[in-house]
């Protein structure tokens, strides 16, 4: 029996990872010493700290993805998720890290000090004479983008300013569909865009990347013709249901802008309601781009059900590593139009 006991202590030695105090080292941010509830941890030769209790020090939210295996974290209205399994971080639905440790001591997420920097946008420094590990703001010249860097969408908030301009949206369209089958100029349909974006408050630009998104460059070719003036398959809920119909573009328009505006906000609307479903959706529960993807939404519900093409994905994991949710795919084409691709 003695032997039995022996060979199990072995094995647990053997094979639980090497975890063990971090208490001397000390975490410095902006030369002031940070002190946690939830002491730092060593990790083979890695200093994790707690993850909620850190990000909420820097004004962070943290939270905990059902749907996608991961945790999110809310900064800035970014969004960046650590997937669990260890093998991405991304950022408003983009991978940037490849991987991206994550261990789970006592219930409470750890991660390693060097994720926090990045994700935070701190430089760090190891101290070896005391123990220390400082992390400092980047300075203002290491913020400030190149000039030919790729723009990149500062927001995935519904509610908000468009970053687009009205020739940049329509010379993105012609580019790709050089006769869209829409009622005006593709630079004057842009302009409604924004217009109606702006009364509302919503950005017209993304309302823009998503018609282009639902009606496939303005081509149509679904359930939706392009004399009923929808531009984002409202009604069009299953296959040979048209949806709804309006008299001008300018009414589509404000009917999507609207639309959006119930999943993105509580606020009520500034012009007469147009939507007929506006009623339908229950505010403020899909205030970003990836929330209008139901599979992805922690309210259970979202502009597009179930948000990703089920016959090329398995899971909603799946499509959204590979950037395909609804929301993502809105965001990238938005992205193109602010780069020209």
């Amino acid at each position: 029996m003695k032997k039995i006991i022996s060979l199990i202590m072995i094995c647990i030695v053997l094979f639980t990872p090497l975890i063990g105090s971090a208490d001397a080292y000390h975490i410095y941010l902006n030369e002031e010493k940070i002190d946690l509830e939830t002491k730092q941890t060593l990790i083979k030769d890695t200093v994790f700290v707690p993850l909620r209790e850190i990000s909420n020090l820097f004004g962070a939210e943290v939270r905990w993805s059902e749907d996608v295996p991961a945790v999110a974290v809310l900064l800035n209205e970014d969004t960046w998720m650590i997937l669990l399994n260890g093998k991405g971080l991304y950022k408003n639905g983009r991978i940037v890290l490849e991987s991206a440790a994550i261990e789970n001591i006592n219930n409470i997420s750890m991660v390693p000090v060097r994720l926090i920097a990045y994700i935070f946008n701190y430089e760090i420094a190891w101290d070896a004479k005391t123990y220390s590990i400082k992390l400092s703001t980047t300075t203002q010249e290491e913020e400030n983008c190149d000039e030919d860097k790729a723009v990149d969408i500062s927001s995935t908030s519904i509610m908000g300013k468009s970053q687009a301009t009205a020739e940049q949206m329509a010379t993105f369209l012609l580019k790709y569909n050089s006769k869209p089958k829409i009622p005006c100029t593709a630079l004057e349909l842009a302009q409604i865009y924004l217009e109606e974006g702006e009364k509302e408050g919503v950005r017209g630009d993304f309302a823009f990347a998503q018609s282009i998104q639902e009606t496939g460059y303005f081509k149509f070719g679904g359930n939706v013709k392009p004399d009923q003036y929808n531009f984002a398959g409202m009604g069009s809920t299953q296959k040979g249901v048209t949806g709804s119909s309006y008299n001008t573009a300018r009414e589509g328009i404000r009917a999507q802008i609207q639309h959006l505006k119930a999943y993105a906000s509580t606020e009520p609307l500034s012009q007469t309601c147009v939507d007929a479903r506006f009623s339908l959706v229950t505010r403020g529960t899909a205030t970003r781009l990836e929330d209008l993807a139901n599979a992805l939404n922690t309210n259970n519900t979202g502009w597009a059900y179930p948000g990703y093409d089920t016959r090329k994905y398995n899971s909603v994991n799946e499509a959204y590593k590979a950037n395909q949710t609804y929301g993502q795919q809105i965001k990238t084409i938005l992205e193109r139009i602010l780069n020209n691709k």
